[in-house]
């Protein structure tokens, strides 16, 4: 399931999204928030079968003054089933963001893999995140991990490409598009890609 929401910046966005899967299935999502004033997003998988399996991959771009407060749950209830989350955002200007990851491992569900990541990167000394990522583990037979990154740009990296004659925007939007390159190869579908490019 993929979405690219670029609403205006009067808009305010609501989102609740469920997913149920069952054994030996997956169900992956693809989100990206690049539009409206405010954004709310739920977006939960709950893995009932065993073997069953959801990947979670989430990107949001703010400016101005732009806030979202994104949550994303994956719920293991039921043995051997695997989970990967990952976000990843920038924040420019006055644009604030709360990101926050839950993965919920039953004591029923040994066996299984949950793993959520969130990397952001501040653009402005005003833009500011809350990168809150969660395990809530029942079973000692798992393996889980979770972790934040909050960076600004590199000012090596800056200095490297002003050096080489690029000018300092052009040579931040290099960085930016590097930052995001590693989550925009994971979208198969071409056309998609290409548009959140």
């Amino acid at each position: 399931f993929s979405t690219i929401q670029n609403l205006n910046e009067e808009s305010i966005n609501l989102v609740t999204r469920r997913s149920n899967v069952n054994k030996d299935s997956s169900f992956d999502w693809l989100d990206c928030y690049l539009g409206s004033s405010f954004t709310l997003s739920n977006i939960t998988s709950i893995l009932n079968g065993e073997g069953a399996s959801s990947n979670n991959y989430s990107l949001f771009f703010g400016a101005n003054q732009q806030n979202f407060d994104l949550c994303f749950n994956t719920i293991h209830n039921a043995p051997n089933t695997n989970s990967d989350m990952v976000s990843k955002g920038a924040l420019n200007n006055k644009s604030k963001a709360i990101c926050r990851g839950l993965v919920r491992i039953e004591s029923n569900a040994f066996g299984s893999n949950g793993y959520q990541k969130e990397d952001i990167l501040l653009l402005s000394k005003d833009a500011e995140v809350d990168p809150i990522p969660n395990l809530e583990i029942n079973n000692h037979d798992v393996k889980c991990s979770h972790g934040a990154t909050v960076s600004q740009v590199d000012d090596e990296k800056l200095f490297y490409l002003k050096s080489r004659g690029i000018q300092e925007k052009e040579a931040t939007k290099l960085i930016v598009n590097g930052f995001f390159e590693s989550f925009i190869t994971k979208i198969e579908n071409e056309n998609l890609r290409e548009k959140l490019k």
